[in-house]
């Protein structure tokens, strides 16, 4: 019998370690474990280990025949967002050492919600990175036209170096240089010095991190990947040899924020961030092409938050404004929106209003839900869902942990007297106004965007997707919802079938028309940078998938879009055309009729993104069988339905026991060991080949 190959994707979060594997038949087998900061690669193994149990094999022989390891991680962010990351220093041009601390405008509510936003005497700036004592001003002075107006002083560069690291004990250095995107001599020289001086201080600079105009978020990007690199390089150095003493010999693959893996040589720190989400994302795209569905909305229902993601014609979109927490980054991150919409949400009533409002406050993991019985003595969405017999309280987590559903409605009960309402009432009152926040979301992030719900199909998945999709999907007039058999960890599973992805940016500003001959000279040269790294990484040059955007503004303008352009070289009249194009697209977003072209249009950053595409399993399909799905019966119990006026004997299902082709009518609920599905009301829900549940 020969030896099954194996691709594992991990997803590490604050709380859990997900582990997805994935047979070169298509067969997915899932594991959790509890994280276990600060040595995560702890809970890495865990979660491998008992993956390994369910094969009925060793971690050894498990990791022998993986053909790929790639790992998303939240350590960049959880050290950014704690503030438990390096001793940075920070060298910059002389007279613009403020930059981070000033910020911009709006840098007091960069990161907040909308809630937050709205107490203007609570929103204060986030707390800096490190202090002023440790900034230094480089003499230095390179103009936009590339001239040395103030050559670089080297014997001050030698005492300021020399200042931070002996007299500051700083352990990595950021250099952000002013113009350094575009002429970036002096930061390779003072790279240079510092890593010859002093060989064991972590440096980063600005033009390697990303070189792109926007001096406040490049500085503070910079800063960020020196306050995080020399923890992220330890973790993955001790996680890769830990793993290759288990048996791994491949490299081990980092995920991006962009939605790619990298080789752990290639990484940059600071785009490790936002990681994890990133992957619900790809494998929404993953899934979007296997079922042949062009438009998707991934919809990520977690503890903490909801996360909603626009995939039109199965493409990534990325942020125009990306964050680590509270603090502004100029890193190509995917297009995620978040409000604080979980699981474990906690509903509270208004005191001014006498209203019952729910998040965005989340009782977390711990004490986390009243259920759990760790402490928590405020009510979640969680404790509503049982209350209304969506969950059943002996089947949580397939019966693996105990929680408490009569606690969950004395907590719902008491809340509710402040109301005027009984537990029943008050329960349903928090399970509308959830669905309430998550269907606004994603309407909101659609109009905004300028797409037609009607155009797309909404993907479901985190722990609490499946039972809440049933009404945010079809209240936005989607044409279907899709829920996975593995929606618990489906950040994991994306993460296992992501390609390997370099993502570069340059900055250079020219007024439509342009000339031809210059953009494509810049696209060349951001294109061989991207390919000789991955050929290095073993991709033949006709297995590389090359994509190019401009970035584009009308003059006077600050903000940009990004407009595709096509592969091959561009001519004069494709040249002529990006107006037209990128017209087309601003109408799109801000609506037909808000374009000025008597403003001129200005290209202001060229990007370039090189994918190596790896091999991927092809995913399992099952035989069809009848639409018949009363073998799939478990039980039947009382479920709270609004459109039924309350209570409904409702048929449970055991969701290992449908088959493809069964139809579930509803109201109906569907248990899976790490979710539950629920189907209202005069909705029809089928199982497809590939075991997963489709609402049309």
């Amino acid at each position: 019998m020969a030896t099954k190959e194996y691709w594992i994707g991990v997803d590490t979060g604050g709380t859990f370690t997900d582990c997805v594997v994935i047979d070169q038949d298509g067969e997915v087998t899932l594991g959790k474990s509890s994280s276990t900061p600060p040595n995560f690669a702890v809970g890495i193994l865990d979660s491998v280990k008992v993956v390994a149990g369910e094969l009925g094999i060793t971690t050894e022989e498990l990791l022998k025949n993986t053909k790929l390891f790639s790992h998303g991680t939240t350590v960049a962010t959880n050290a950014t967002i704690t503030l438990q990351g390096a001793r940075v220093g920070l060298l910059t041009t002389k007279g613009f050492e403020d930059t981070i601390f000033i910020m911009r405008g709006k840098g007091r509510v960069d990161g907040l919600l909308e809630m937050e936003i709205r107490h203007e005497t609570t929103a204060h700036k986030p707390p800096p990175l490190l202090p002023r004592r440790r900034v230094r001003g480089v003499t230095e002075r390179i103009d936009c036209f590339g001239s040395v107006v103030v050559p670089l002083d080297l014997e001050e560069l030698k005492r300021l170096v020399k200042e931070l690291v002996e007299d500051e004990g700083v352990e990595s250095i950021a250099v952000a240089l002013l113009w350094s995107f575009a002429h970036p001599e002096h930061e390779r020289t003072i790279k240079e010095y510092i890593q010859k001086t002093y060989p064991g201080i972590y440096v980063t600079v600005s033009h390697e991190v990303r070189a792109a105009i926007h001096e406040y978020a490049r500085s503070l990007t910079t800063v960020i990947d020196a306050f995080v690199g020399p923890l992220t390089r330890v973790y993955f150095d001790e996680l890769e040899k830990d793993l290759q003493r288990k048996g791994y010999k491949g490299p081990l693959m980092i995920m991006q924020s962009h939605g790619g893996v990298v080789e752990k040589k290639e990484v940059v720190p600071v785009f490790t961030a936002v990681s994890g989400p990133a992957g619900g994302v790809v494998g929404s795209r993953y899934w979007g092409e296997i079922l042949g569905i062009e438009n998707i909305v991934s919809t990520d229902v977690g503890g903490t938050s909801f996360d909603v993601s626009l995939i039109p014609a199965r493409e990534r979109v990325f942020a125009k404004e990306a964050y680590i927490g509270r603090y502004r980054v100029l890193i190509p991150t995917i297009d995620i929106v978040t409000i604080g919409a979980g699981g474990g949400s906690i509903a509270w009533v208004d005191e001014a209003t006498g209203t019952l409002k729910v998040g965005p406050q989340s009782a977390g993991a711990v004490p986390g839900p009243v259920c759990y019985g760790k402490g928590g003595t405020e009510p979640t969405v969680t404790d509503a869902d049982i209350v209304l017999g969506y969950m059943d309280p002996g089947y949580f987590l397939g019966g693996k942990m105990k929680v408490d559903g009569a606690a969950s409605r004395q907590a719902i009960a008491k809340l509710g007297k402040k109301l005027g309402l009984d537990a029943i009432e008050t329960a349903a009152g928090i399970y509308d106004i959830q669905n309430e926040h998550m269907t606004d979301l994603i309407r909101s992030v659609m109009i905004e965007r300028g797409y037609d719900p009607r155009d797309f199909s909404v993907f479901a998945f985190g722990g609490g997707g499946a039972t809440h999709a049933a009404t945010y999907g079809p209240e936005n007039g989607v044409k279907r919802v899709v829920m996975f058999p593995y929606s618990s960890v489906f950040s994991a599973y994306g993460i296992a079938t992501t390609d390997v992805i370099h993502n570069a940016e340059m900055s250079r500003r020219y007024r439509l028309p342009a000339d031809a001959q210059e953009i494509n000279a810049i696209f060349e040269e951001l294109e061989a940078g991207q390919v000789k790294r991955l050929m290095e990484a073993g991709f033949k040059r006709e297995e590389i998938i090359i994509s190019k955007n401009l970035k584009m503004r009308y003059g006077l303008q600050v903000h940009e879009i990004s407009v595709p352009v096509e592969r091959e070289e561009m001519s004069a009249a494709s040249v002529a055309a990006l107006a037209d194009r990128f017209e087309a697209k601003y109408e799109q977003i801000y609506g037909r009729g808000t374009g000025y072209r008597e403003a001129g249009i200005d290209i202001v950053s060229f990007e370039v993104e090189a994918i190596g595409p790896i091999a991927k399993p092809k995913m399992k399909k099952h035989a069809w069988a009848g639409e018949d799905s009363s073998g799939a019966i478990k039980t039947t119990r009382d479920v709270y339905f609004r459109k039924k006026g309350g209570f409904v004997k409702t048929n449970i299902y055991q969701m290992d026991k449908l088959q493809p082709g069964n139809v579930v009518e509803g109201p109906a609920v569907i248990e899976v060991p790490t979710t539950t599905v629920v189907i209202l009301p005069e909705q029809r829900a089928k199982m497809d080949q590939y075991l997963n549940i489709i609402i049309e």
